[in-house]
């Protein structure tokens, strides 16, 4: 009975954890984490698809943000534990 008691918050933390990567249309992920300090002026290119698909992006949490656009070129901590992330394009 023990193990069970274990075993079953551990499946259903790993089961709530997991989290849908984003997709958006028409975005090519590579292409803009290779692109870093947006020195190429590719992300500058790829800036009208995310804000067309802009409403995606809310409410997703930094793994799920890193996994889409790579790690920020900049972050901020602001009061209330909350971040700014910049991406300079």
């Amino acid at each position: 009975m023990r193990n069970i008691q274990i075993v079953f918050p551990l499946v259903v933390f790993c089961f709530l954890s997991c989290k849908q990567e984003i997709s958006l249309d028409n975005f090519e992920k590579s292409q803009w984490i290779e692109d870093e300090q947006g020195c190429s002026s590719i992300r500058e290119n790829m800036l009208e698809v995310l804000w067309q698909q802009k409403d995606k992006l809310y409410r997703k949490d930094e793994p799920q943000l890193f996994g889409l656009l790579g790690k920020p070129d900049k972050i901020e901590l602001l009061g209330r534990s909350q971040k700014k992330y910049t991406y300079f394009t």
